[in-house]
């Protein structure tokens, strides 16, 4: 017999088991962590077509997609997502997405959900970050650094905020600024 959780050992429990879904999402969470994505994707679209699609299996498609490099594809899997999201998850699948936006080189895209986070999370500094991060790709500086403020302003914890921001003050010139945020980063 394969040994437990193996590939063979998984596709056997897939063919003797009546109620298989399981035993699907584990070899295609095995693939996934395998780097395996193409075997992941196909198993977790037949998920979806024998019992119909769930915030879970689309949030692992888009996770496969993006690390195939496929960032439009798991833009479509996120937006799906949001589609079917109860409304208390949506700023953790905003998050997500902007992330995924940011790498998709969607940056006005990122900026919205971005802004959504800093109007739905408050206390956080998350949407500081992406909505800073964002604009300093767009080239504008200033309102990035203005951003990176503000969230360490109200989230002097958010370890990205400092790394950003010392990042920027580096390109700027500004070193010792930029040591500075550098330092704080390694006392968080």
């Amino acid at each position: 017999m394969a040994p437990k959780y193996s590939v063979a050992y998984l596709k056997q429990k897939i063919v003797s088991e009546v109620d298989n879904v399981v035993w699907k999402i584990a070899l295609a969470s095995l693939y996934s962590n395998c780097y395996k994505y193409s075997e992941a994707l196909e198993l977790y679209e037949s998920i979806q077509d024998e019992y119909g699609v769930g915030v879970g299996t689309l949030q692992e498609i888009a996770a496969c997609y993006m690390e195939m490099g496929f960032y439009e594809q798991a833009l479509t899997s996120f937006n799906r997502i949001m589609e079917l999201c109860e409304e208390e998850d949506e700023a953790l699948y905003r998050a997500y997405r902007c992330d995924l936006n940011m790498y998709a080189q969607n940056l006005d895209a990122a900026l919205e959900d971005a802004s959504y986070l800093i109007k739905y999370l408050p206390i956080s500094g998350l949407g500081y970050y992406y909505r800073g991060s964002a604009k300093m790709k767009q080239g504008d500086d200033k309102a990035a650094l203005i951003d990176f403020d503000e969230g360490i302003e109200i989230d002097e914890e958010f370890a990205p905020l400092y790394l950003s921001r010392g990042e920027l003050y580096h390109k700027r010139g500004e070193f010792e600024k930029a040591e500075a945020d550098f330092e704080k980063v390694t006392q968080l």
